[in-house]
């Protein structure tokens, strides 16, 4: 079943909803397990559901020119 809802984005649909996915599925198997390099990867997914998010969207109606200060303030309230 993830194999092809990950072959579903390969068409350029919205990646951010991919990765929000994955980070959804595996926030349970990180709870219990209590592992540091899960805590990083569940915590790289959400940096990039973050990033591909702020992409795709207007972010609070931000424009292009302000968008890499957004991404940077975001990523880094989040972290």
């Amino acid at each position: 079943l993830l194999a092809l809802f990950g072959q579903v984005y390969q068409t350029g649909a919205d990646t951010w909803q991919l990765f929000f996915g994955w980070a959804v599925l595996i926030t349970p198997w990180v709870i219990i397990a209590r592992f540091p390099a899960l805590w990083l990867l569940w915590l790289g997914l959400i940096n990039a559901v973050t990033l591909f998010y702020i992409d795709t969207s207007l972010f609070f109606g931000i424009g292009y020119y302000y968008q890499d200060f957004w991404q940077f303030t975001v990523i880094t309230v989040i972290n």
